[in-house]
């Protein structure tokens, strides 16, 4: 459910309600036809066919626009709901001339029934210009090739990195890291076999030529990177019968890793015990105390060489939509091995066919360097786009929603809610960028209790103008020209309460550390700022368009995927996610810009010609006392000298003068004036006011349709260790609190 926007009825999304057309969204029925008898027994979905507009009703409709059809009168005129469009005050629908409508099929309620569809990307376009290497340790088509993937790994990263995969071969240089593989693969016996370029081996000829062939569950203490060639029985339930199988794993044990996989719950443990003949062997060895991101970065390189990822990942539709974060990373690393097999003239394997290489199909669903360089940030988010009409103004706001694909989980224990942390990773070292979350405190009873599951979305305003209740809660007067994009977000939670009921909650998380400098050099730098614009290219994988060393860097983007609903095919497709939403410059504002604005009459400010008696200016007359004493350098309203018309305080929030206007104070005078001045004032100097939403408007009906972006269910999951990166999971430091 997306925000609402001022001067908009309660119900703006739907006819029944906003909770039920989001209960629709997620898979709960929807029949706005019973809502209200029509002379028409059935609604249709609909489709307008050209722009027009209806000077009574306020609305310009557009070329493209959907909705569900509810009535046609003799007149010609058809009754329509367009969500976000046709609301208005004490009514859901319009009447609109027929003939600019496409009528589509017969309204589905149960969104289950409706087609699904992936639309995978085509051929990804990979910027290789800094894919070369200035050095080539091994200069066969193997060594070049391995030297070539890791360069493209460390440059074009894998959406849902947190740069950990970089970082780690940054640290470990990429001459190193293939002089370490070519090693271990020589360990194994399969150097001169994989090293031929004039050759297309099979897996027999792997096989043959394996020194470490492993037959038997007894501890090897040889670790590395193995295969496992699979001829299917009869008696698989996953699995295409009587066919060729390759698989690519790592551990620590050999031996104790044959045991392990036949027992596993997933779909690869059916495929090991129900196989007519088995052979595993080492592909490269490593040392068993190797780093662990050396372990993922060559299983990830041998599913590349030899193309075992399972065939549906790479299909264009995909029915299972829990597969559908494994298939986007899937095609990423499938479209960058092919860009380098293209420079380097590998060979491939499985691609080859069954004629050259012995096998079908390959048998790995997750991708091993998602595993490592996702670290705790492995969130698939669902992006929607809408437009909300604003019925004061009549302007559509373009939104995004990024909601999580699957429910998070509060530990019985939990001292509050954490909803997400985004990371990024220097020299082996955690560094959290920004954390949203809650602790549980009296002043904050509304939120998911302890053993609970929850939901979580980011709302994002597209055209980078402020939510109403934007997690960064900045002020609305700032000296960056993005200042109003770093509002432009909002962080949202779902839950179910009480558990099993049916009935859901939700509540806007927003920031507590309000006046905290990054720089205290750079006036304004304000942490809330820095934290917001930052998380806000990453979740938007957009390009950074500003020069402030003092905001963190991130790196790559989050996993997103989004849907589009399609009412005249009754159709979900899911894509790979726009890129559309752009990142406004962040250069400094002018004085004479900033206080062109403090003055704009909409603020109600007085400009500082007269401060008279008063000892404190507007932002030091709101600011709480603890507040100026810890946070700020000078404790009263002092001058900036030799700047005029300016105190310390204002200057750190990097205004350019103070105001002093009347009605303003710490403690209004209860009166209806010096409420809404006070009030003004403080959100255009100081800081945005947390969103209040009643809570008897907080309560929805939702059926959830998660989509697991677990591997569990497919893969055998890792069996190597984990770097300890000095960070806990428990809900430690969070950006947000409970004032």
């Amino acid at each position: 459910m997306a925000f609402i926007p001022p001067n908009a009825p309660p119900n703006l999304l739907a006819r029944v309600s906003a909770q039920q057309w989001n209960a629709w969204a997620d898979g709960g029925p929807l029949d706005i036809a019973s809502q209200r008898q029509t002379k028409q027994q059935t609604t249709y979905a609909f489709r307008i066919n050209t722009d027009f507009s209806i000077p009574s009703q306020s609305i310009q409709y557009k070329k493209g626009m959907q909705g569900q059809l509810l009535d046609v009168t003799e007149k010609g005129m058809a009754k329509i709901f367009i969500r976000g469009v046709t609301e208005g005050e004490g009514f859901t629908n319009r009447c609109v001339p027929f003939k600019y409508l496409d009528k589509g099929a017969p309204w589905q309620a149960d969104v289950n029934k409706w087609h699904v569809k992936v639309k995978l990307p085509g051929h990804t376009v990979f910027d290789k210009r800094d894919w070369a290497s200035s050095s080539l340790p091994d200069t066969t088509v193997l060594g070049k090739t391995i030297t070539r993937l890791i360069s493209a790994f460390l440059h074009s990263p894998p959406p849902g990195d947190s740069g950990r995969t970089a970082d780690f071969i940054r640290r470990s240089s990429i001459t190193g890291l293939t002089i370490t593989i070519i090693d271990g693969i020589k360990d194994a016996g399969l150097d001169n076999i994989l090293s031929d370029a004039d050759k297309e081996f099979t897996f027999v000829d792997l096989i043959k030529a394996a020194r470490i062939k492993i037959t038997n569950p007894r501890s090897s203490d040889r670790a590395g990177i193995y295969a496992r060639f699979h001829k299917s029985s009869q008696n698989v339930t996953h699995w295409k019968p009587n066919s060729c199988y390759a698989y690519v794993g790592k551990s620590t044990d050999f031996g104790s890793r044959f045991e392990s996989h036949p027992h596993s719950s997933g779909k690869y443990g059916d495929l090991s015990r129900n196989s007519e003949s088995l052979h595993m062997i080492a592909l490269c060895v490593l040392s068993v105390t190797a780093e662990p991101g050396l372990s993922y970065l060559t299983e990830q390189l041998f599913v590349c060489l030899l193309q075992t990822y399972k065939p549906d990942l790479l299909s264009p539709t995909i029915a299972d939509s829990g597969l559908l974060a494994f298939s986007k990373l899937a095609n990423y690393y499938t479209n960058i091995s092919d860009e380098v097999f293209h420079i380097t003239g590998w060979h491939g394997f499985i691609g080859r066919g069954l004629a050259s290489s012995g096998i079908e199909y390959g048998a790995n669903c997750s991708s091993p360097l998602h595993e490592y360089g996702s670290h705790r940030d492995k969130h698939l988010l669902i992006r929607t786009d809408d437009n909300i009409r604003d019925n004061k103004t009549g302007a559509f706001i373009p939104m995004a929603i990024y909601r999580s694909a699957r429910t998070s989980s509060i530990p019985a224990n939990a001292k509050g809610v954490q909803v997400f942390k985004l990371h990024v990773i220097a020299n082996g070292k955690l560094k959290l960028v920004v954390s949203f979350g809650t602790a549980y405190v009296k002043k904050r009873p509304h939120l998911p209790p302890p053993g609970s599951r929850f939901n979580f979305a980011f709302e994002v305003r597209k055209d980078g103008t402020p939510h109403p209740y934007a997690w960064a809660r900045l002020a609305a007067i700032g000296p960056f020209k993005n200042w109003d994009q770093a509002n432009s977000f909002a962080v949202r939670i779902e839950w179910e309460f009480p558990v099993s009921s049916g009935k859901w909650q939700f509540e806007y998380l927003q920031s507590g550390k309000h006046f905290e400098q990054v720089d205290p050099q750079v006036p304004g730098s304000l942490n809330s700022y820095a934290k917001a614009i930052a998380f806000l290219g990453w979740l938007t994988n957009a390009r950074p368009n500003h020069n402030h060393a003092w905001i963190t860097k991130t790196q790559g983007a989050a996993l997103v995927l989004q849907t589009e609903y399609d009412f005249m095919s009754q159709t979900i497709r899911f894509q790979d996610a726009k890129n559309d939403i752009v990142m406004l410059p962040g250069a400094r504002r002018t004085n004479d810009d900033i206080i062109a604005q403090m003055f704009r009459p909409e603020y109600g400010l007085t400009p500082v010609v007269s401060p008279g008696q008063r000892l404190l200016c507007d932002t030091c007359r709101l600011l709480p006392h603890g507040c100026r004493v810890t946070m700020f350098p000078d404790g009263g309203c002092v001058p900036a000298k030799p700047i005029a018309n300016l105190c310390t305080n204002c200057a750190v929030l990097g205004l350019p003068c103070c105001s002093f206007t009347d009605g303003v104070h710490r403690f209004p005078k209860q009166t209806p004036e010096t409420r809404l001045a006070t009030g003004k004032a403080k959100a255009a100097l100081l800081i945005m006011p947390r969103a209040v939403i009643p809570q008897e408007s907080q309560s929805f009906t939702q059926q959830t349709r998660t989509i697991e972006s677990g591997n569990q269910d497919d893969d055998d999951g890792s069996e190597c260790g984990e770097d300890d990166l000095g960070e806990s999971d428990g809900f430690g430091e969070s950006d947000d609190d409970s004032e």
